[in-house]
Parts: C-alpha cells; sequence; structure tokens
C-alpha cells in the first residue's frame, strides 16, 4: 500500500548493468528478480534494490553468481575462476550458493558475523574437488535470505534442517561452522543427532565452555564489549550503517589482524548489508532473551551434557574476537570424538585465511571411518518440533 523511492547507485556513480530486487514482503519472499536495464529511480511496493555490475551484456539468470574462487594468498585477491550456483532449496526460505557433485555426500557451511557464504567459498571448491556436494546459505537475516526474523538459535537451527532434509533426506549430513555458524552448530547437534555424520566448528567453542571460563579470563569481556553495544537498539543500528559500514570492517580486521580478504569480499559483504542491516545485529538481541537462554541451555544440557557427533574444533591463534582460553576443557562436553587444533598465524576468519588447513583437517575429520553407526549408540532425537520456534520467543521484532 506504499510505495518507496530506490535510488540505484554504483561505487563509481555510473548507471549500473542491473538491478538485483529482494522482496520485503512476507508472502513474496521467495521472489527475486535481475533487471538487466532500469532506470536510476524505481517505484515499487514493499521491495529493496540493489545495483551491481556485471561484465556480460546478456540478461543474466536468477541461478547465476560468480563466486571469487580460490583466494590468491599473496594478494588477498578473490578470484572469479568458478562459477557456482545460487538458488532456494525445497521448504527453505534461504538462498545458497551450491557446488560440487550432484550425488555427492552433503556438506554444509554456516557463515557467521560479519561474513557471507562467499567466505566460505575457498573451502567449498576444495571440498567439491574431494567429491562432496557443499551448500552454504545465507544465514536468516542476510540478503538475498529473508532478513526478517525471528533469529533465535531454534529458528536459525530449522533452517538449517530444512536444507538438510531437502537435499539429503535419508544420509546424516556433514557440517562446518563458523562464528555464529557454531553457534547453531551446536544445539543442532544436541538435537538432532541422527542428522549429522560429523560436524567442524571453527571460532566459537561450545556455549558450555565459555560459560565456564569466561569469568577466570575476564579480558574476553573485553574482546566481547560490541555485544553489549549491539543490544543498543537504535543508536548501534545507526552506528553500524555509518560511513560505509566502517565499523562492521573496523571489527573485522581486528578480529583477523593482518590480513586482507581483499576488495571483492568487502564490496560483497558492504552490498549484503546495505540491504540486510540491522538484521545481522539483531541475532545478538535474541541471543540474550531469557527465553532464548532457557532453550539453548535445555537442549545443550541433554545426553548427559555431552554432543553425540563426532567434532572438531579449529581456532586461531591470533582471533581478536575470541580468546582460545574460552576452548580450554571443551571436550568434556562432547562424547562421540573429538579434536581441537590450533591454527598458528590464522585470526578469527581461519576459512579465508588458510583455506587449505581448515580443508584438510575437515576432509580428515568427514572420513566415513570416524563416522559411528548410527543407531543405539546415538542417542534418540529430541521430540518433534525441537528446532521449531524457540517456545515462547519473540516474534521478530520483540527480541531485537
Amino acid at each position: 500500500g506504499r510505495d518507496l523511492q530506490l535510488v540505484m547507485r554504483t561505487a563509481s556513480g555510473k548507471r549500473p548493468a542491473a538491478f538485483e530486487i529482494y522482496s520485503r514482503d512476507a508472502g513474496k519472499r521467495d521472489a527475486w528478480l535481475l533487471h538487466a536495464e532500469g532506470e536510476h529511480e524505481r517505484r515499487h511496493a514493499g521491495i529493496v534494490v540493489r545495483a551491481v555490475r556485471r561484465r556480460s551484456t546478456r540478461t543474466p539468470r536468477a541461478t547465476d553468481l560468480r563466486s571469487p574462487t580460490p583466494l590468491d594468498r599473496q594478494s588477498g585477491a578473490l578470484q572469479t575462476r568458478r562459477i557456482m550456483e545460487r538458488r532456494r532449496i525445497g521448504g527453505s526460505p534461504l538462498s545458497v550458493l551450491i557446488d560440487g557433485p550432484q550425488d555427492g555426500p552433503l556438506v554444509l557451511c554456516l557463515h557467521g558475523f560479519p561474513d557471507i557464504p562467499l567466505g566460505w567459498a575457498p573451502v567449498m571448491t576444495r571440498l567439491a574437488a574431494a567429491g562432496y556436494r557443499v551448500v552454504a546459505p545465507w544465514m536468516r537475516g542476510y540478503a538475498p535470505s529473508p532478513i526478517e526474523g525471528p533469529y533465535d538459535v531454534a529458528s536459525l537451527g530449522a533452517d538449517v534442517l530444512r536444507i538438510a532434509d531437502a537435499l539429503s533426506p535419508a544420509a546424516p549430513v556433514r557440517v562446518l561452522g563458523h562464528d555464529w555458524g557454531a553457534m547453531v552448530v551446536y544445539p543442532l547437534l544436541a538435537a538432532r543427532p541422527d542428522r549429522f555424520a560429523s560436524a567442524v566448528t571453527l571460532a566459537v567453542p561450545h556455549p558450555f565452555a565459555i560459560e565456564r571460563n569466561i569469568l577466570r579470563h575476564p579480558s574476553q569481556f573485553r574482546r566481547s564489549g560490541y555485544i553489549g553495544f549491539f543490544q543498543l537498539r537504535g543508536l548501534a543500528d545507526a552506528a553500524a550503517s555509518r560511513d560505509d559500514f566502517a565499523l562492521v570492517e573496523g571489527l573485522w580486521r581486528r578480529w583477523s589482524p593482518d590480513f586482507d580478504p581483499g576488495e571483492g569480499y568487502w564490496s560483497e559483504l558492504r552490498r549484503c548489508f546495505e540491504v540486510s542491516a540491522p538484521a545481522p545485529l539483531r541475532y545478538y538481541r535474541a541471543l540474550w532473551h531469557p527465553r532464548s537462554l532457557a532453550y539453548l541451555r535445555r537442549v545443550l544440557s541433554s545426553n548427559a551434557r555431552k554432543l553425540a557427533v563426532p567434532t572438531m574444533y579449529l581456532h586461531g591463534a591470533r582471533d581478536g574476537c575470541m580468546s582460545a582460553d574460552m576452548a580450554r576443557g571443551q571436550e568434556a562436553y562432547f562424547g562421540a570424538g573429538f579434536e581441537q587444533v590450533t591454527l598458528e598465524g590464522t585470526g578469527h576468519f581461519a576459512q579465508i585465511e588458510r583455506p587449505d588447513e581448515v580443508t584438510e583437517h575437515a576432509l580428515r575429520w568427514f572420513e566415513p571411518a570416524r563416522t559411528p553407526l548410527v543407531g543405539a549408540a546415538r542417542p534418540r532425537p529430541a521430540r518433534a518440533g525441537a528446532f521449531g520456534r524457540c517456545p515462547g520467543a519473540a516474534e521478530s521484532g520483540s527480541t531485537r
């Protein structure tokens, strides 16, 4: 019932070659279009438009996406040598990047903050070459996936399960989770161990380990100060968006010091945040909602507080976001095989900084010999609906 004036622009100020249109209307969340040509200004109800530049003069298809892989370690530039497919899967509302053979074992790659599936592209290329079918979704709150909530871990996990059920309904899947992706993985492994063969998490250890260690190592409170700031609705939202998301980029650079992923990555990250903000910040507000915390504790406390899926944890020795001290003793929370690896000279975004090492460790962990038998050795999955909306959780806007 209202028109929005949408101004197209590119970094150079030239007329864009294509418009990417995302619907904010919940009833049209699966509809997004590419227009080969258009005016600088358009009027349309309930949409957000992003200007994109393309070399090709042909009308782009909705399944096209040039993914910058692999990472050039010398210059930090992201190369565009492969074309990955981008689409939606089955009943999942999320848009995903897909690489690898269609009949390969499924691997899910879940990104964190501030990141996008492009951050997984170097690892995806290597896993695909090893025969895996690799899927990396734009998590809820990151366009072109729906940017409306809810953002509690139960709802985020439900999004992931829909992808797994659509692409691998019978066989357990493998999963990599970085940062917020790791936070989603832990309760998923606890609630639905029958759906996962093995897991690799990066940069964020088991929540119970963080809870136990943070008072022993209070310097983590300083590192995590941004979380408190993000609770300030309005103020934090405005600050994060100012100066082309300089605050967000500053966090990224502080967390992975002395590493530059290249302008191609920064451009894609800014474009995503231009459409998505402030949704990525609302993850942190949803996490601290009392009902969300209670749900997380209840799910992780099942099975004698031990996860029944083999899990590897990777941590960068130079991580400026999460201290390695937070991971001390977390092996106590894993009951089906656990290994922890410290990556020297690596910051928070290990999958971008050290894709070869991350892939090497993941492939070793994903070997069939490390996958336990599905059956009596595993606990029964949580009751149906365990990864639906967190019981009593607020709607999209109320957990901000």
